[in-house]
């Protein structure tokens, strides 16, 4: 009887450790990386559309622009790629197409999900 409850315990003691103990994320998973995509994305184009750059905001309403955003898996908890963002005015007049490359990166810290990003202006 003894043995039994001691067994238990211990059971119930192993059980309370792996619960307590911090999660550990083994890093970037696929969905991960297009989350981390698409908040890139999002974020570009929210930058765009509330430009305090009157010439931004009328090539954006005079053209099409396009937001490019290509992250990669360099190491578990590392992304590294690019955000490429073009702007092609349809009346020529308003200048040629404008493009911009920008290198980014992202990390996720070992015990969380969560992850953070950011690009700067590159030239490839």
């Amino acid at each position: 009887m003894k043995k039994i409850a001691l067994s238990g315990l211990i059971g119930i003691a192993i059980g309370v450790l792996i619960m307590l103990r911090p999660p550990f994320h083994t890093g970037f998973s696929d969905a991960d990386i297009r989350q981390c995509e698409q908040a890139i994305k999002e974020q570009y184009s929210d930058r765009l559309t509330n430009s305090p750059s009157e010439a931004e905001r009328r090539a954006l309403e005079d053209g099409v622009y396009a937001i490019d955003v290509q992250m990669i898996r360099v190491a578990d908890r590392k992304l590294e790629g690019y955000a490429k963002v073009s702007i092609n005015p349809r009346d020529p007049k308003n200048g040629g197409p404008i493009e911009s490359t920008h290198k980014c990166e992202a990390v996720m810290d070992i015990a969380s999900p969560h992850f953070v990003w950011n690009c700067n202006a590159a030239n490839f």
